[in-house]
């Protein structure tokens, strides 16, 4: 692959210079890429370069071919290519609920959460309830039955008493 088919980096766009800063062509090792990096057209970031080279005289301390010298800038207005922003795609969240406000806690949940991602195009919404229920003397039978029954009425996929 040729320098032209690639890209250089840079870390950041001076307007006022009309300049990039931290500006990496090709130089050996791998770009590290973060938010803030732009992606610069070759032959712009070569044109700043050798400009940068030009106008920076023989030990000055900058060492030729590494970053911004700072000095100058390029005859041509440059323009930023900034990487595209990745937006998250995916929301996974719990809650603790008071078990006395349980209703309106989940109602709570729903409006203030559930309907803003709900309502966006595509989106693909799974919702599960999560209990756990201690009684140290015990649930009587009745109790049991009636919970049992309701449970598989609602499509409980898990509903379960034990003795621990």
């Amino acid at each position: 692959m040729t320098a032209e088919e690639t890209f250089a980096t840079a870390s950041g766009f001076d307007e006022g210079k009309k300049r990039y800063r931290g500006l990496r062509i090709g130089e050996g090792h791998l770009a590290v890429v973060e938010r803030t990096t732009l992606l610069v057209k070759t032959s712009i970031a070569r044109a700043q370069r050798q400009e940068q080279n030009a106008s920076t005289p023989p030990g000055n301390g900058v060492e030729k071919g590494t970053g911004d010298s700072g000095a100058g800038s390029v005859g041509t207005a440059l323009t930023p290519v900034v990487m595209p922003k990745f937006l998250p795609n995916a929301f996974d969240g719990s809650v603790k609920l008071d078990a006395t406000r349980a209703v309106q806690d989940v109602g709570r949940v729903v409006q203030e959460v559930l309907e803003h991602l709900s309502t966006l195009p595509d989106s693909e919404v799974e919702v599960s309830l999560e209990m756990r229920v201690r009684v140290p003397d015990g649930v009587k039978d009745d109790v049991v039955r009636t919970v049992s029954e309701n449970a598989k009425t609602l499509n409980f996929q898990v509903a379960s008493f034990q003795r621990e």
